[in-house]
């Protein structure tokens, strides 16, 4: 044995009495001071959840409580958000102030109506995803531009002179033509004064076909030359208060929807119009004067040629306001300065 290993073994034997002298308050010394020791935090990080637009839609498009009306509208604003805020992760509207700072100051031409329908489509989309977010700054910029679009509308309405409806088809006739697309809506609109109503109807040629379907509107073509176009509306705007439409058509508009299938090769069991006709009345309408407009300012054509007409009866207007399915109290938001005149 080497002096070397004769040292340490020594040191371990004075190690190990000691240890045998000592054992119990090492243990406790050893004890004490592991329950001391701080285990470290776990750092959870949860991902942010994602809605992505095509989440949106897919869940628009399946609602089973939504009308397919609803959900047209809802979808074409959704187009136009999606343009605007070209979000990746539709959970950025928890930042409603960059939100709202990139609706307000788009780029886009778009006016006071549409920015409303677009935060009014923001909260539909937070209630239907169930989205964690905020709704209070959304709903006061829905309320505001609600104001604002209540006044602008007056302003209109002082300072809008409007042209007769047969003036107006008149230069539907002129520009478009007796058998084009636009003259037999602005003669069916003239028929019937309805709201954006047009799209989608199924053609039958058996008034039996006919349903109630809440979700389908009919248009029903007699075979019979003598016999009139009944049209048959289940789903609209103000459908829960009016009912159905159950309308028979004239003559004359009978037989341009006849001219107008038969040209456009369109079938019993097509559609009359399958695009979206406001938008195209609208289009159209500027083709021939940027000052004329859409549906609503069809209608307000439409009810500006009964306001403007010498001894007008309370019957005629309860008449023209039950066909146009709004209030009589409604026209009167239609009523212009009596200093402007109607273009004859």
């Amino acid at each position: 044995m080497t002096e070397e290993t004769k040292v340490l073994t020594k040191a371990q034997l004075r190690a190990k009495r000691y240890y045998e002298a000592h054992k119990q308050k090492i243990l406790d010394k050893a004890k004490a001071k592991r329950g001391t020791l701080v285990e470290p935090e776990l750092t959870i990080v949860i991902p942010k959840k994602v809605v992505t637009y095509d989440d949106i839609v897919f869940v628009i498009t399946n609602n089973t409580d939504m009308k397919d009306s609803s959900k047209k509208i809802y979808l074409n604003t959704l187009i136009r958000i999606n343009k605007i805020l070209q979000y990746d992760n539709y959970m950025d509207l928890e930042n409603s102030d960059t939100t709202i700072k990139n609706i307000n100051e788009t780029k886009f031409n778009i006016s006071v109506n549409t920015i409303k329908l677009i935060y009014q489509a923001i909260l539909k989309v937070i209630d239907l995803l169930d989205l964690k977010v905020d709704k209070k700054p959304y709903i006061e910029q829905f309320e505001l531009l609600k104001i604002k679009s209540t006044d602008e509308n007056k302003v209109k309405q002082e300072t809008t002179e409007f042209p007769s409806f047969d003036k107006y088809l008149k230069e539907i006739h002129t520009r478009f033509g007796i058998d084009s697309k636009m003259y037999l809506l602005a003669m069916l609109y003239d028929n019937i004064t309805i709201r954006d109503d047009f799209n989608n109807l199924i053609i039958v040629n058996d008034i039996k076909k006919i349903t109630a379907d809440a979700d389908k509107n009919y248009l029903f073509v007699p075979e019979n030359k003598k016999e009139l176009c009944i049209l048959r509306i289940n789903s609209y705007k103000t459908d829960k208060k009016y009912g159905i439409i159950h309308k028979t058509l004239s003559m004359s508009v009978t037989l341009l929807i006849k001219r107008y299938m038969t040209n456009n090769n369109i079938n019993y069991g097509d559609v009359l119009f399958a695009k979206d006709v406001g938008h195209y009345i609208s289009l159209k309408n500027k083709d021939i004067n940027s000052e004329y407009g859409g549906i609503s300012w069809l209608r307000h054509v439409k009810v500006s040629d009964l306001l403007n007409k010498k001894g007008v009866t309370p019957e005629e207007r309860l008449a023209l306001a039950t066909e146009m399915l709004h209030s009589p109290n409604v026209q009167a938001n239609y009523e212009r300065n009596k200093k402007i005149k109607v273009n004859e």
